[in-house]
């Protein structure tokens, strides 16, 4: 059970520099379309690292990357942040499920015995 303890923190941490590293990508990302391809950075509802979010523009976003729509504009600064936000996004959503199974593993096999 230690072992599963010690890739849960592992796997916490990993998470940690994955969000960094995304968070990065995607400021990178939405500046040069917002530079360069401003039509497209209107269409995506204008997102920004953390200012006019909203959950619309955000999963429009979303679908921008993984769908891999970031292609067609022909850019290769754009492809290439594209691709690479795409792979840490899907690389981050495999570690948050690995992770939330973990945990659950971890808290099913020790219940906590209640309050007396």
């Amino acid at each position: 059970m230690l072992k599963l303890q010690y890739f849960a923190g592992i796997l916490f941490l990993l998470a940690i520099v994955v969000v960094a590293v995304q968070f990065t990508l995607y400021h990178r990302l939405t500046s040069v379309l917002k530079t360069h391809h401003s039509a497209t950075w209107e269409s995506l509802g204008s997102p920004s690292l953390v200012t006019r979010n909203s959950m619309h523009s955000a999963l429009t976003m979303q679908r921008f990357l993984l769908r891999g729509d970031y292609r067609s504009l022909g850019d290769p600064a754009v492809t290439r942040l594209g691709r690479s936000a795409a792979v840490v996004t899907l690389a981050g959503y495999a570690i948050f499920i690995v992770l939330l199974a973990a945990v659950l593993i971890l808290i099913l096999k020790n219940p906590q015995a209640p309050p007396s």
